[in-house]
C-alpha cells in the first residue's frame, strides 16, 4: 500500500519555469517576484446639467420695496378686519403650502477600489527541489547574479550620498565667474540636497536573498576552478562593502540623543541583516578555504 504524500507538501517543480542562467532579469522576476501596479480609481460620472435648485440654493431675491411693503400692509390689514368679523375665509385666499422640491440627484459614490495582488508573480523559495532542479553549471551564474543587484545598490547609495547640483546646462561664461554666494539663493536644492542625503539608507542584502545564496552555495563542489572561485571572492567582497557602508551609517546615527521606537526596530532589523551577511562571508571563506576575505583591508 502507498503511503500518500504528506499535506505540506509542494507541488513538484517544473523545469520548463526555470530561467536561462544568463538571464538575469528573469531570475530577478524569478527569485524576488514582480510586484503588481495599483489599479487607477474609476472615473466619476458627469454630472447633469441642469439641477434643481431648492429655495435655500435659490438666487437671493432683492429688497421689496416701498410699493410692496404698502400692499403687505393692506392685505395684513383686511385679514384682521376680517378675523374681528369672524367670517369665514373664501377659498380662494387660502394659502396653500408650495409643493415640496422635487430631491436634487446626487452623485453616486464611487465603489471601493478593488483589492490588487502584492505579486503579479510571487517569489520563489529557494526549496530542495528547487535548488536540486537547477543544473549544477548555472549555479555560479545564479550567484553572479546576486553580484550585479547589489552592487546596482551600492552604487545608487552612493550617488544619494553624493548628490549635487548639476550645473552642466549652465552657459560657459557664467560657469566661470566666481561663485558669490546670494541670499535665499537655491536654498531648495540644498535642502533637497540634504533631504536625499539624510533619507539615503545603506543597502543590506534581505533574508529571502540570504535564503537563496545560503541554499545555491550548498549545492557546489568542494573544489572550484579559478573562475567559480573568482566569482564567489566578489560576491563575498561586495557583501562586505554593504556591512561597511550600513555601519558608516550607523556610527552617524548614534550621534543623536534619543532615537524613536521606529528607528530602534530599523536599527534592529539591519544589526540582523548584518548578521546575514556575515553568514554568507563565512560559508565561501571556510568552505573554500579563503580567509583572506576576513581582512576587509585587502
Amino acid at each position: 500500500m502507498a503511503i500518500p504524500p504528506p499535506a505540506t507538501s509542494l507541488a513538484p517543480i517544473d523545469s520548463s519555469a526555470i530561467p536561462a542562467p544568463r538571464q538575469e532579469s528573469s531570475w530577478r522576476i524569478f527569485i524576488n517576484g514582480k510586484r503588481s501596479k495599483p489599479l487607477k480609481p474609476p472615473a466619476l460620472p458627469p454630472p447633469s446639467s441642469i439641477t434643481p435648485q431648492t429655495p435655500s440654493q435659490s438666487t437671493p431675491t432683492s429688497q421689496p420695496s416701498t410699493e410692496d411693503s404698502e400692499m403687505t400692509d393692506l392685505e395684513s390689514a383686511k385679514a384682521a378686519i376680517l378675523a374681528s368679523l369672524e367670517l369665514d375665509t373664501p377659498d380662494d385666499e387660502i394659502s396653500h403650502s408650495p409643493p415640496p422640491p422635487p430631491p436634487i440627484p446626487t452623485r453616486p459614490s464611487p465603489a471601493p477600489p478593488a483589492q490588487t495582488p502584492e505579486f503579479d508573480k510571487l517569489p520563489q523559495l529557494p526549496t530542495p527541489s528547487l535548488i536540486l532542479s537547477i543544473p549544477l553549471p548555472s549555479l555560479i551564474h545564479v550567484l553572479s547574479h546576486f553580484n550585479e543587484w547589489f552592487t546596482e545598490r551600492l552604487e545608487l547609495y552612493d550617488q544619494e550620498l553624493n548628490w549635487v547640483s548639476s550645473t552642466i546646462f549652465a552657459p560657459p561664461a557664467v560657469r566661470r565667474k566666481p561663485r558669490v554666494p546670494k541670499p535665499n539663493a537655491s536654498v531648495g536644492v540644498k535642502e533637497k540636497g540634504s533631504e536625499k542625503k539624510r533619507n539615503a539608507k545603506a543597502p543590506l542584502p534581505t533574508a529571502h536573498e540570504v535564503h537563496w545564496i545560503l541554499s545555491l552555495l550548498s549545492r557546489l563542489n568542494d573544489l572550484l576552478d579559478g573562475d567559480d572561485l573568482s566569482n564567489l571572492r566578489l560576491l563575498a567582497k561586495t557583501v562586505v562593502e554593504m556591512v561597511e557602508a550600513s555601519e558608516k551609517a550607523l556610527e552617524k546615527s548614534r550621534g543623536k540623543a534619543e532615537r524613536t521606537m521606529e528607528e530602534r526596530r530599523e536599527g534592529d532589523e539591519e544589526d540582523e541583516a548584518r548578521a546575514r551577511c556575515w553568514m554568507v562571508v563565512a560559508a565561501i571563506a571556510g568552505v573554500w578555504k579563503q580567509e583572506d576575505l576576513w581582512n576587509v583591508n585587502l
